[in-house]
């Protein structure tokens, strides 16, 4: 397993620099030849400097050569790093620890805030779940982490920041609490509990969904936001406080109420958590009459 804070404390800021230089041309370049690195540097180092630099963060796996030209690009890793550096010099994360899950699009990591709160670190890896299946039966190398799988994976962070910013202004119970982030990162309270789909058995059912429910009814009304791929899989149940509050997380495929989609996509994120709760829990919740219910002005 990669420890990326180990990797992370290897660094120093020349190593940094490279990697800003690449970060900041991820939208022109897929590789960077290497004379270009080197024209870049040329002022602050030796040609041999630069490369022991590169061939360092080569051999760290945050950036890769070309398989047939003297080019280098970015990897997912470089980019984690780079954030992480980022995020430090705003305070935003003190330490990052052990990975403790892995998601269909990103890695998920425990950390400490720059206030010393638990939190976790997200780190998107868009491109992950579509080559997951084909890469068993055929090698195609790192092509997963390409800069357009870079460039989605840092959409998606800038959405789900978007998305968590414009919640966490209305103090909405069953949204985590933001920390910050920058490009496919975000940084977010430590929930401590399993996801809804791992619970077999509730104290209260009918209040947990309830809650669930009132949580979709605030996004919508007050942030005016359809989560857009809810399900039992993105909802945790937090038992931090001894009580059962359940947490809606994974927002980067919100969809703004004004969508001319959205009561439609609303309408599907419901009757996933009505017919999760309906058959676990035996419920009896209705579809229409829950949507009646988070459409009315509170």
């Amino acid at each position: 397993m990669v420890k990326i804070g180990e990797i992370y404390r290897k660094l120093v800021d020349d190593d940094f620099k490279i990697l800003e230089f690449f970060v900041r041309r991820i939208k022109r370049y897929e590789y960077i030849p290497l004379q270009t690195l080197i024209e870049y540097f040329n002022k602050d180092y030796t040609q041999k400097e630069i490369m022991a630099r590169i061939k360092k963060l080569v051999m760290l796996k945050l950036i890769e050569k070309h398989s047939s030209s003297d080019s280098y690009r970015l990897r997912f890793l470089g980019l984690d790093c780079y954030a992480l550096k980022k995020l430090a010099s705003k305070d935003i994360l003190k330490a990052i620890g052990d990975k403790i899950g892995v998601g269909k699009e990103s890695d998920v990591y425990r950390g400490i805030a720059g206030d010393d709160s638990n939190v976790v670190v997200k780190f998107y890896r868009i491109g992950r779940r579509s080559f997951r299946n084909i890469a068993r039966v055929r090698d195609y190398g790192s092509e997963a982490e390409g800069s357009r799988w870079i460039l989605r994976s840092i959409l998606a962070g800038n959405r789900e920041r978007a998305a968590l910013e414009a919640l966490n202004r209305f103090n909405i119970n069953g949204i985590p609490k933001l920390y910050g982030g920058i490009y496919h990162t975000i940084v977010i309270e430590y929930i401590e509990g399993p996801l809804l789909i791992e619970v077999k058995s509730l104290e209260s059912p009918k209040d947990c969904f309830n809650e669930i429910i009132d949580t979709i009814k605030k996004a919508f009304q007050y942030g005016n936001i359809v989560h857009g791929d809810l399900s039992p899989y993105n909802i945790m149940i937090d038992y931090s406080k001894n009580v059962e509050r359940p947490i809606i997380i994974d927002w980067p495929q919100y969809v703004p109420s004004v969508n001319p989609l959205a009561i439609e996509i609303l309408k599907k994120d419901l009757h996933n958590i009505i017919k999760f709760f309906n058959k676990r829990f035996n419920l009896n919740a209705d579809l229409d009459q829950t949507l009646k219910y988070v459409l009315e002005k509170s």
